[in-house]
Parts: structure tokens; sequence; C-alpha cells
């Protein structure tokens, strides 16, 4: 069985739909049977799709306005965040849970240097900068 895109209301047949808003999207996955060709359906015969995506996408900056000062993200619900340490740090950012202390931490990232964590709300990192006045931009969706 081909696979055929939905039609939007304006007759356009594609793999990405705008949110409500139309401030993000998503992206219809089909899944298919071990043979790796069929589609899955339902009982009824109906071809199953699951959208992926986000509701959000936010970004924003960490400054450290005192050095080696554990500070949490705000809280925002979320799949994922990248964060990438300012090009200008001249320490380092270190990044860890609400246990984060200068010995124990999760990464540490100097001037350009990122990571991406998959969590569930930017207020679950830590950041602390051994430098006042380094720190990170950080996109979460």
């Amino acid at each position: 069985m081909a696979f055929t895109f939905p039609i939007d209301s304006n007759n356009k047949a594609g793999a990405v739909r705008a949110t409500a808003n139309n401030s993000n999207f998503y992206v219809p996955v089909v899944v298919f049977a071990p043979d790796g060709t069929t589609p899955v359906t339902s009982s009824e015969g109906v071809m199953l799709i699951r959208s992926v995506g986000s509701s959000i996408f936010e970004h924003g900056v960490y400054t450290a306005a005192a050095a080696n000062t554990k500070t949490a993200l705000i809280s925002l619900t979320c799949n994922e965040v990248t964060l990438f340490a300012s090009d200008s740090n001249i320490g380092y950012v270190l990044v860890g849970n609400s246990n984060l202390t200068p010995d124990y931490y999760g990464y540490k990232l100097y001037a350009g240097d990122s990571v991406t964590l998959p969590v569930r709300n930017l207020s679950m990192i830590n950041l602390m900068a051994n430098t006042i006045g380094d720190g990170v931009r950080y996109v979460a969706h």
C-alpha cells in the first residue's frame, strides 16, 4: 500500500503541519510493520500516523552575577534543551542538577562548547560559572 500525505484546508499535501498558532510544526511519522514496507493499520484499516514535535520553542540567556553560585533555569515544560557556552566566556560554566557544586557536576562548558539534554523542564538544569559575566545561551523545545 502506498502512503499519501494528508491534504490540508488549502488543498496542499506535505509532511510538515503548522501548529494552531503557527509558531511551531509537527511532522507525521508512519509506523511500519517488521517488513519495513507495509504501514501498520488499526483494526478498522486506518493507517496509524503519529505527529511528533514540540508545542514550544523558547530561548534565553544565563549570565553569572556571582562566581560559583548555583542558579536554576526558569520553569518551562520542554522535551529537550541545548546549552551553548558564550564565545566570550573567560572561564567555564558547570551544568548539573539541583546537587550541583564546584566539585559535583554533569558537564563543564568552556567558551563555544554546547550540550543537548533531554529534560522535561528547564528548571531541572542548574548552572554555575566560575567567572562573573560568563554564561550560556539556551534553546528549548
